[in-house]
């Protein structure tokens, strides 16, 4: 009698990814903000139409959103694996960074190619489970990680 009963369904969402994906992104981010910041800036001002250039030879106004976007994917694409290879470095115990040494004397152009070769977070993953000093590298990693996002 007068007594209303409602139903509520939510529906969420959500994306897996592996810890060391969420701190390699982390980690890139302060790489990532400002190309971010500037391609959407450009992609606001054209949708609005007032995107202008002062340069008679530009031709930012005609390149089309989708290249900026694709643009913007490749930058954080690299960014993202760039930081990761970098945290992987620092994770592995010096008795498990076989490999890192060669990849270090070869020139710049390669050295990235050659660390995909080398390391991976599965590898990672893999050898800490066994390795008290790798497994230590993580649980501190997570310690800075969480510091860097509280600030």
């Amino acid at each position: 009698m007068g007594r209303e009963s409602g139903a509520k369904a939510s529906v969420f969402y959500g994306i897996t990814a592996s810890a060391g994906s969420v701190y390699a992104a982390i980690a890139a981010w302060p790489q990532v903000e400002g190309p971010l910041r500037f391609i959407d800036l450009i992609l606001n001002r054209r949708r609005k139409g007032t995107l202008r250039s002062s340069s008679p030879t530009s031709r930012i106004t005609s390149i089309p959103p989708e290249l900026w976007r694709q643009v913007l994917g490749d930058v954080v694409s690299a960014e993202v694996a760039r930081a990761g290879l970098e945290l992987l470095e620092g994770l592995f115990c010096l008795e498990h960074q076989i490999g890192l040494d060669d990849a270090d004397e070869s020139d710049e152009s390669d050295q990235t190619d050659q660390m995909e070769n080398v390391l991976s977070w599965e590898d990672y993953y893999r050898v800490m489970q066994g390795c008290y000093k790798c497994g230590g590298n993580w649980i501190q990693l997570g310690r800075d990680i969480r510091r860097q996002v509280s600030r």
